[in-house]
């Protein structure tokens, strides 16, 4: 007796419920045959000769003009084949196959699917496929499935062909014979669940490949495939859902159209909400995931009131874990991209309010962090959002949390390394950070969430939220990853939302918010701190010094006191009329007018002159701003308001700012400016104004100012 492995292998278990549905319909129907060999005396006899036993009598019995004897050969043969190491002990039979294919041409219903659930067990067995394929038994398989009244021969039909359809020349020969029509009329008219499951089975197997896709789509099998996800059993329902998931619907309209004339939305929504069986709410998420990736789908999902369903999710987070919660939120902020969501979530004041709610909760360098932000500047391109924005949504005082934690995590850090232990520069730096700061304003809650989901990534990665002005030079220059912008994503997209706000065709009353103290502190905190900063920071100043429709609020920021206080250690040792070398002048220029070629092909140079030249050029702004009539006249009448309490900031923008001959006349003759000066000299940014002024009286050719001090 020949040496083998133990004669009995137990039964194929990884794929009980793939290969053999034979129980969706009844369970509880078990074989028999094995009985004979596990309680059998014989179970010492050699696997290899059990099966030449049982192949020789299936040999001896194929022309047997007993029906009843044939049968019997068979139902002996098949527990066999269910085996885990069946192939290893039937290839050595060369006949085995033209055997098997002479029983299933019996016109023998009973002997057919018997040999079709034998051929069916053998095609789990990769190795066999190479000998199946050499036969024409895939024709033959594919010719009886066009009866779809005989439901138990297409079933097996079906979970046979899915088996074996794994080869590309089989799933050709298989398209070539017309199973795609078959197939499409079995989703349509059958109703027998485990005939269904197999022939979704098979269809899902052959839509990896995309001439079997097309063919499918033709016969609405897809849309088919959708019907069947709303189906009783939920065995079928899963089956249903691979189906889509791994169906390719990236390069085809036609599988998206399908999908939606399936109602997969309303599917996957009530899915979700049910939150049944673990497994089935996984795929249903993965579907969902892969579907939002499309822009039709997105529009499609969100006029399903999908938009209602994932706000409903989100508020009642108690439901979900984390993980899920914050998948809920990434979908909502994906679906933004659509105009047609934008408007129902602009209408929506919660809908809306939940992009600012999140801001709160996650600190800076979180991707999720960054999901939010471009989810908001989807809608900036509209006045409307801007100002429920600006208006109802505090949009300002947010950014400049953010700028906050840029600055403080990211830079400041990194300052206090530098300086050493000083305490005295270490009091100084705690001053500035603290004194723009909103009284009162709460710690936000430190949450780092490393959130890789590739939709995710590719929404905020591929988002081209920029509004700049490219030149021409600058179109044709590639971007490299050398852009600050793409290294430093979460700072672009602050200064990105910030610069809509700035441009002079934004409405005045949205420009107006700008010019704020705190704001305007940040960006100046910003640019000095970073060693690479962005060019979108000094763009966003230079804008505000230049807009003559809004000069009675840049009177109020006190800007070239901030600038001091903030570029300069020591505020009281800079000359006001210190030399700037201008050697770096073009650089300047580049990046003042808006050049997108700066930050994609420059980097700043010569870093000790850099502040005194960007401080020059917004000086040089501001004086131009402020020596007009209309400014003039607002200085004056703003200086001689009895109902203005705090005019320090006003007098810091013009001793430093306003021409003499306008000064001399405004503080001295037209105003108590210069009263109020000496006043309030005790105040640190009216005592650098005063040391402005006589710095600028000792450099005056006329001395009358020295003589009214």
């Amino acid at each position: 007796m020949s040496i083998s492995p133990p004669p009995f292998s137990p039964p194929r278990s990884g794929s009980n419920e793939e290969d053999n549905n034979d129980y969706l319909n009844n369970p509880i129907a078990v074989d028999d045959d094995d009985d004979e060999y596990i309680d059998s005396p014989r179970t010492l006899i050699s696997s290899f000769d059990l099966y030449k036993n049982a192949i020789d009598r299936l040999r001896s019995s194929v022309s047997c003009q007993s029906i009843e004897q044939q049968q019997k050969s068979l139902d002996h043969f098949k527990p066999l084949s269910t085996r885990s190491n069946a192939w290893l002990y039937m290839r050595i039979h060369d006949d085995l196959f033209s055997i098997l294919l002479e029983y299933l041409l019996i016109e023998n219903l009973s002997i057919q699917s018997t040999v079709l659930s034998i051929f069916a067990n053998i095609g789990c067995e990769q190795a066999s496929h190479e000998q199946i394929f050499e036969t024409n038994l895939i024709d033959i398989v594919c010719g009886k499935v066009i009866d779809i009244n005989q439901i138990d021969i297409t079933n097996r039909c079906f979970r046979l062909l899915g088996n074996i359809c794994t080869a590309e020349d089989a799933a050709r020969k298989m398209v070539e014979a017309d199973l795609a029509r078959s197939m499409g009329n079995v989703l349509r008219n059958c109703t027998d669940a485990a005939c269904l499951h197999s022939t979704i089975r098979c269809s899902r197997k052959l839509s990896i490949y995309a001439f079997c896709r097309d063919r499918m789509l033709d016969s609405m099998c897809l849309l088919s495939i959708c019907k069947q996800l709303f189906a009783e059993k939920v065995a079928l329902r899963k089956e249903a859902m691979k189906a889509v998931l791994e169906w390719d619907i990236e390069s085809s309209d036609r599988s998206r159209s399908q999908l939606r004339e399936g109602d997969i939305f309303r599917f996957l929504i009530t899915t979700i909400e049910a939150k049944s069986d673990k497994e089935y709410r996984h795929i249903a998420f993965r579907l969902l995931n892969n579907l939002l990736r499309h822009s039709d789908m997105r529009t499609e999902f969100g006029s399903r009131q999908g938009l209602d369903f994932l706000l409903n999710l989100i508020t009642n987070q108690h439901y979900h874990s984390t993980y899920e919660h914050l998948k809920f939120i990434g979908l909502f902020c994906v679906c933004c991209q659509e105009a047609n969501n934008r408007r129902l979530i602009k209408d929506d004041i919660n809908k809306l309010q939940l992009f600012f709610n999140y801001l709160e909760k996650y600190q800076y360098r979180s991707n999720f962090l960054d999901l939010l932000l471009t989810a908001i500047g989807q809608f900036i391109y509209d006045d409307q959002s801007l100002n429920i924005f600006v208006k109802q949504m505090q949009f300002i005082e947010r950014m400049c949390d953010l700028l906050e934690s840029v600055i403080i995590i990211k830079y400041d850090n990194n300052e206090k390394k530098l300086s050493g232990n000083d305490e005295k520069d270490s009091r100084k730096r705690k001053r500035v950070k603290t004194e723009h700061t909103t009284d009162g304003q709460q710690q936000r809650v430190s949450v780092v969430i490393d959130f890789n989901e590739s939709l995710f990534t590719e929404f905020v990665e591929n988002t081209h939220l920029d509004e700049e002005r490219p030149t021409i030079s600058s179109v044709h220059i590639p971007s490299t990853n050398t852009n600050i912008e793409i290294r430093r994503r979460t700072e672009a997209l602050i200064f990105t939302l910030l610069s809509k706000l700035s441009y002079e065709t934004t409405e005045k009353t949205l420009r107006r918010s700008l010019y704020n103290r705190r704001l305007v502190s940040l960006l100046l905190r910003y640019i000095s701190l970073c060693d690479e900063p962005n060019p979108r920071a000094v763009r966003i100043l230079s804008r505000l010094t230049k807009m003559n429709d809004c000069t009675e609020h840049l009177l109020d920021l006190g800007l070239p006191y901030m600038i001091s206080s903030t570029f300069y250690q020591d505020v009281l040792s800079k000359e006001y009329n210190e030399k700037v070398n201008m050697d770096d002048q073009y650089l300047l220029d580049i990046l003042l007018n808006d050049n997108r070629a700066f930050f994609q092909r420059l980097s700043w140079t010569n870093e000790q002159n850099r502040l005194k030249i960007i401080e020059h050029n917004l000086l040089k702004n501001i004086e131009h701003c402020v020596n007009t009539p209309y400014a003039i006249n607002e200085v004056v009448r703003r200086l001689s308001d009895t109902n203005i309490d705090e005019k320090s900031h006003i007098i810091c923008t013009v001793v430093a700012t306003l021409k003499e001959p306008h000064l001399k006349s405004i503080l001295f003759d037209k105003s108590s400016g210069f009263d109020y000066l000496i006043t309030q000299s005790n105040e640190l940014a009216c005592f650098w104004a005063m040391r402005i002024f006589v710095g600028r009286c000792l450099s005056s050719h006329e001395r009358n100012y020295m003589n009214e001090l």
